[in-house]
């Protein structure tokens, strides 16, 4: 009975202090050593964290002291850019698969036909205010601008 007792200690409010320090080896099967101050510290440490989790959680619920700013802006008129032959020069083709993709012109399967459309935001729609048919070449690699010459090379 002696030996349980000795094993087995009572629990005194010393144990109970987070802040003690560990030193390394047991005394009286414990492996640190509390202090007063540090049970002090140990129990304001607690209610502040208690008192923060209820507080936060009493507001969520509530739905009190919550502060929500969404807001959403629409631009009026569409991005403005210059387009350039160096910026922006669009191709197509065609080709075909069963010679290894190669491209082909067949101006009896396709005919392109280029719109420029520019419009502007009428309420919920766009308004068309200019429709111009653009002229069209085929491909040349000097057309592009440097950056983009090495993307038509096979």
């Amino acid at each position: 009975m002696d030996e349980i007792s000795y094993r087995y200690h009572s629990i005194s409010y010393l144990d109970f202090d987070i802040f003690s320090s560990s030193i390394g080896f047991f005394y009286h099967d414990k492996d640190k050593i509390g202090s007063i101050i540090g049970f002090i510290f140990t129990i304001i440490y607690t209610i502040i964290s208690i008192s923060l989790f209820l507080f936060y959680t009493i507001t969520t619920i509530r739905k009190t002291g919550i502060k929500v700013h969404d807001a959403l802006l629409f631009q009026k008129d569409g991005p403005k850019m210059e387009m350039n032959s160096k910026i922006f020069y669009f191709t197509f083709g065609v080709e075909n698969y069963e010679t290894g993709y190669t491209r082909f012109i067949d101006e009896t399967i396709y005919y392109p036909k280029v719109t420029y459309v520019q419009k502007i935001k009428d309420g919920p729609n766009f308004k068309i205010i200019n429709e111009t048919t653009l002229n069209f070449e085929r491909c040349k690699e000097e057309k592009f601008g440097n950056d983009y010459q090495h993307l038509l090379k096979i």
